[in-house]
């Protein structure tokens, strides 16, 4: 994963909620953890659209990226292709600095 993939730019506006949003992603990977386990892909597939919609307006680029490949996997129920995009979620999460910026 290269450094930039790391930086995430959250909008000043956004940055009170960013807490929130990484706790609820940390439960979205235990719940798609749990979802794979039992070969639930239509769940998985849920949750990444859901995802996806809002990852980019926080400035979660990376993990847009990572959630559409996931749900793409999951929609060909590829179980081995989504492990390692979640072990790819869990990696990035645990390597990201968050950088806020300012209004204009």
């Amino acid at each position: 994963m290269d450094q930039k993939d790391n930086v995430v730019l959250v909008p000043e506006a956004l940055a009170d909620f960013i807490p929130q949003y990484l706790e609820l992603r940390k439960t979205d990977i235990t719940q798609l953890d749990a979802a794979l386990s039992s070969n639930n892909f239509a769940f998985i597939q849920k949750i990444c659209h859901g995802i996806k919609g809002h990852a980019r307006g926080y400035g979660f680029l990376k993990l847009q990226e990572i959630v559409i490949r996931l749900e793409e996997c999951a929609l060909k129920a590829d179980h081995a292709a989504c492990k390692q995009l979640l072990t790819d979620w869990r990696t990035h999460f645990d390597t990201i600095k968050i950088e806020i910026q300012k209004d204009t």
